[in-house]
């Protein structure tokens, strides 16, 4: 069972609240910060609400939005999104 939520400050909810609201222009942001290609684009935008936030590094630790240095960013995004499917 997940409680996550339930244990989320009011702000920690608001702040949560506002990502999910403009998740569209932010998977548009990290795509274009990050130089994802189309099939890429096409896969952050089929994924849940939460495990995209998760494969930005906008929820949870691990991740940053900007990936500095990587050099095949569609092979990290599809490692990024796998590993938030089970967080």
């Amino acid at each position: 069972e997940d409680h996550g939520e339930e244990e989320l400050s009011e702000k920690a909810q608001e702040e949560l609240q506002q990502l999910l609201r403009d998740l569209r222009n932010i998977r548009e942001d990290f795509a274009t910060v990050n130089c994802l290609d189309l099939t890429s684009r096409s896969k952050l935008a089929g994924l849940p609400a939460r495990v995209a936030l998760r494969t930005m590094g906008l929820l949870g630790t691990g991740y940053s939005f900007f990936m500095e240095g990587i050099k095949k960013p569609a092979a990290t995004l599809a490692t990024r999104s796998a590993n938030a499917k089970f967080k």
